[in-house]
């Protein structure tokens, strides 16, 4: 599982600002006004295998699940608007119900919904609904489950797609213990409500990076590596290397100072696990100035 940040948006966009509602002209020849749908928050619109757009959106009154059908985006203006589901009178996902999504999974429908309890309207949980039918206007939609995540907090903005032949499910969800509103993770999906990889949650090194005549107060100014530059080694048994300095040997030469921990398993709260030693080791530089820290070393005797 990967975290990554708010929210994702289909590339290719363009966005024109004009004083007048904006009209725009698709390959078809359509003419579309915005606003398309009034009264329509966190809408999600797709093309579907069918030929048809679907549109489905959060509605003032937070209490249902809505779908309209058309054959162009301009026609879900006007298109009849379907209930698929209504939130119960009380109990789990009696209160707000929020930002649905409609996928077909495996030749079946689905839509990943943000729904609060009826005692915490804001206890906000992602489900999934399924239809018993090949149309999901007029088929019978029922309450498949829980989506299943490593933690039991508040989560929403459920969004799933398929990329070289597997399928993942993108969300946002607050983590215990680190203070932000949410993060983005993504996994790959075993099932509509289960995921197929477990979270990672390894200590490692990052690194940012700026040249040597940057103004360290500009943002811009940094990069930061895609990528873990210094992590977990199992084949060494050294385990969330991390809380990097640097110093040097006796000869000039640069050295990593980290701890880690030589076990993968930790019983009780992971701080209070007193294992984590101070480990070092040389590193060497690219041809572009950046450092390479291999791998971590095992235990033992070094040189460096």
């Amino acid at each position: 599982m990967t975290i990554l940040t708010r929210r994702s948006f289909v590339a290719g966009a363009a966005t024109v600002g004009l004083a007048q509602p904006l009209l725009a002209r698709q390959s078809r020849g359509e003419t579309i006004v915005n606003p398309l749908v009034r009264q329509r928050a966190d809408a999600q619109i797709a093309l579907q295998a069918d030929g048809f757009y679907t549109f489905t959106a959060s509605v003032p009154e937070y209490d249902r699940v809505i779908l309209r059908r058309a054959k162009t985006i301009a026609g879900l203006a006007t298109a009849p608007e379907t209930v698929l589901w209504h939130r119960p009178a009380s109990g789990k996902m009696a209160g707000h119900i929020w930002a649905p999504e409609i996928h077909q999974i495996d030749g079946r429908w689905y839509v990943y919904v943000a729904a609060g309890n009826g005692g915490d309207v804001f206890h906000i949980r992602t489900y999934v609904l399924q239809c018993d039918g090949k149309d999901p206007v007029t088929g019978k939609w029922s309450v498949l489950g829980q989506l299943e995540t490593p933690w039991d907090t508040f989560t929403l903005d459920s969004t799933t797609f398929v990329h070289r032949g597997t399928r993942y499910l993108c969300w946002a969800q607050q983590e215990p213990g680190i203070e932000t509103n949410s993060n983005l993770y993504l996994a790959p999906l075993a099932t509509p409500t289960t995921l197929g990889a477990k979270p990672t949650r390894r200590y490692c090194l990052g690194m940012l990076t700026a040249r040597d005549d940057a103004d360290l107060m500009d943002p811009a100014a940094w990069t930061k590596s895609p990528e873990p530059v210094f992590k977990t080694a199992p084949e060494r048994r050294i385990y969330g290397p991390g809380h990097n300095s640097f110093t040097v040997d006796g000869r000039g030469r640069d050295v990593l100072v980290y701890h880690a921990r030589d076990y993968d398993k930790i019983t009780g709260d992971p701080l209070y696990d007193p294992n984590r030693h101070t480990r070092v080791q040389g590193f060497r530089y690219r041809a572009d100035g950046t450092p390479d820290f291999g791998m971590p070393a095992a235990n033992g005797p070094l040189s460096i």
